[in-house]
């Protein structure tokens, strides 16, 4: 089997992962690129030209041929959640290299976390700058929930958390709303990361020079003091941004495969995003988010992993499988539990 060569691509809006590995499931190599191989973001054409070149480099650097195909690839990319889409990606690339690979699977970054994972099935639950969620079932089936970007949702993300901090600053400076605790060491957290004098600075920042991304990083700051100095706005901005987490899984729970809800540890959900990283500060939440108009849990058992690996691993897995290949894979390294 090792004359067997599996590709592997996890495809993101900032940065790529290539791994190529043989039949045995041996990482023949490994490498990361800075650049975006979403197609919303790159156009479709240097989406497909920067995946050709990822593989191409990493066949040289293992010593294989470049005009000898993988026996499969599986690419598991930003944006890839719509079956036309996929498809348009693969035809792509056979019609304009031939020597890519003999086969390709296209699925979006999410499922490729999941099967890292377990290639059973389970849940991914993404919490960074946005928020997603997918739910995969041992029989293929899928369902989601968010991923709408954050002017129409984003719910449980940083910048969610982070817009929520300002919005709050805001309505208590204006008198809007009561205030339910003292603002004064959120308001510091945000004038100082903002870099502004006073409330209408944050003008700038949130239209004319909007930068999500450090929008977002402001979530950072107030974890540490919640953490730190125990604020209990900082506190409670974190418990609420939990429970829209935990909504998340309630939403998809009606949907989860019986198979998934038996296995050791009860249903398996990875959790992607720098903001799992204040885990301690959402726990509250998520468990309320969970819970059913009756007050119980929306599964009974749930275990919470995070990523050891590129999810590159797992985009190989189906790239073998698209192959006829059940590629062996050692799940329980690939991930931490917490």
């Amino acid at each position: 089997m090792s004359d067997l060569i599996f590709g592997g691509v996890e495809g993101g809006g900032t940065h790529s992962k290539v791994i190529l590995v043989d039949g045995t499931g041996k990482v023949l190599c490994k490498d990361e690129y800075g650049f975006s191989t979403s197609h919303y973001l790159v156009g479709m054409d240097t989406c497909q030209s920067r995946l050709y070149e990822m593989v191409q480099k990493a066949k040289a650097k293992c010593g294989l041929l470049p005009d000898v195909p993988l026996t499969g690839l599986g690419l598991s990319l930003s944006g890839c959640e719509q079956v036309e889409t996929n498809e348009e990606i693969k035809k792509g690339l056979k019609e304009k290299y031939p020597d890519l690979s003999d086969c390709c699977e296209v699925v979006s970054d999410t499922v490729g976390s999941i099967v890292t994972v377990n290639p059973s099935g389970g849940i991914v639950l993404i919490s960074g700058t946005g928020s997603n969620s997918l739910l995969l079932n041992p029989d293929g089936s899928t369902n989601r929930c968010g991923g709408w970007g954050w002017v129409l949702g984003d719910e449980g993300s940083a910048y969610w958390l982070a817009h929520k901090a300002v919005k709050r600053i805001l309505e208590d400076e204006d008198n809007f709303c009561e205030r339910t605790h003292d603002t004064t060491i959120l308001k510091d957290i945000i004038l100082n990361h903002f870099q502004i004098k006073d409330r209408f600075g944050i003008l700038d920042h949130a239209y004319t020079k909007f930068d999500k991304a450090f929008f977002a990083d402001v979530a950072r700051k107030i974890a540490e003091g919640a953490s730190l100095q125990n604020d209990p706005l900082c506190k409670e901005l974190f418990c609420h941004t939990g429970f829209q987490l935990g909504r998340h899984l309630l939403a998809l729970s009606k949907s989860i495969h019986p198979d998934l809800l038996n296995q050791d540890g009860g249903l398996h959900v990875v959790c992607v995003g720098q903001m799992w990283k204040s885990w301690e500060l959402l726990k509250k939440g998520f468990i309320e988010g969970l819970k059913t108009k009756d007050g119980d849990l929306c599964v009974p058992e749930f275990t919470l992993l995070c990523l050891k690996t590129s999810l590159a691993l797992g985009a190989a897995y189906l790239g073998a499988k698209v192959a006829g290949h059940v590629l062996p894979m050692d799940t329980g390294a690939n991930a931490i539990t917490f």
